[in-house]
Parts: C-alpha cells; structure tokens; sequence
C-alpha cells in the first residue's frame, strides 16, 4: 500500500485498519481495510487494487471506512466485509478484472442493509430536553439524521458531510447544531424537526 501513499501514511489507520490473507486455488489474496477496501493476488506480483473507491467514483457502491471482514468461507469467494454504514459481501473474493472505477466494480459487492433495518455507526447524539423523540444523530460519513415522520425513511439525513458531533439548544429547541467537515466547521438550523440537508 505504501506505493499508493507517496507518504507512506494509510488514511485512517489509526480508527480503521485491518489486513486478511485468503487461500485462492494455487494463489493468496491479501485485503487490507482501512477508508477502502484493497486487494491484491500474490501469483499476479502483489499489484494494489482499491476496490471501492469511496473517495473518488465510488463505483462499487460500498461505504467508506471499513471495520472488519470475515473469511470464514473465503477460499470459496465468500467474504463479508463491516464499514460505518453497515455489512457488505462478495462471493467472488472482489475479482474485479475491468478497469478500476467501471461500471463493473459494484458486480462484486452485495449490499446487505436492506434486511438489517437501520444500522450505522452513531458518534454522538442530542435529544430534545422537552420532546422525548426529538433526536439529531451524527453519523459519521452518512452525515446527520433525525427521525422523521416517513416509514419507509424513518431516519432522513439532515446534514450531508462528515457528521461527527450534535447538540440541540436546551433553551429553544428548535435551534439544532451539527459538524459537516474536519476542525472547526458548525452549522446551525433554527428550524427543529423541519431541518434538512
């Protein structure tokens, strides 16, 4: 990966890191997760692949920031892999042949979340002091949700970015605080449940 990092630095290492060696017939595919996921085939040199891409095309349809993976059946191509934004599976061990970022790229993923309900990683929460089920949830890379009154979306984004932090103004409540970017970078919307991105 370093070749990939004129820095030698991995992005998120220090929150999202893990590696994973996979028997292949006569080969070994190593998967190392960090804000991608990343592949490459012993018998083919070890040549790098970023398979999703979260932070450019994001052709594989896969969220970003990757937690986990299971290998239990991978010799058979089975692999499920754990991000912020839930759990994911290939059953061809991501044997991406075409060009990085084409339109092939999500063939070899299966999202998984449909039957899961909600699921995501919550990094902070607020709750309106007065309205028991008024609540702002930061999200991470899936930004900052309140729950809304649609069953089909019973969690609708209200801010889009980086939601790491919320609050929701003790004294008027309709005033609904977020972070969308790194550092210092807070929004507010004074309009309480009526919030949205």
């Amino acid at each position: 990966l370093q070749s990939h990092y004129g820095s030698g630095i991995i992005s998120q290492a220090d929150s999202s890191l893990w590696l994973a060696a996979v028997p292949s017939q006569q080969d070994t595919l190593v998967f190392v997760g960090n804000q991608d996921i990343w592949r490459c085939s012993m018998a083919n040199s070890c040549a790098w692949r970023n398979t999703t891409n979260t932070q450019t095309c994001s052709a594989a349809q896969v969220a970003p920031s990757q937690h986990g993976i299971d290998t239990t059946f991978g010799s058979s191509g089975l692999l499920y892999f754990g991000n912020d934004a839930g759990l994911w599976r290939s059953t061809d061990a991501v044997n991406q042949q075409k060009t990085a970022c084409s339109s092939d790229d999500a063939n070899h993923f299966q999202n998984l979340n449909g039957g899961l309900e909600s699921l995501a990683q919550v990094g902070s929460f607020a709750q309106d002091p007065k309205t028991s089920s008024t609540w702002l949830a930061a999200l991470g890379p899936l930004g900052t949700a309140a729950p809304g009154a649609d069953i089909a979306n019973p969690w609708p984004q209200v801010l889009n970015g980086e939601g790491d932090n919320v609050a929701i103004d003790p004294t008027n409540a309709l005033n609904w605080y977020a972070t969308s970017t790194g550092g210092v970078g807070i929004n507010r919307c004074t309009e309480g449940t009526s919030c949205n991105p």
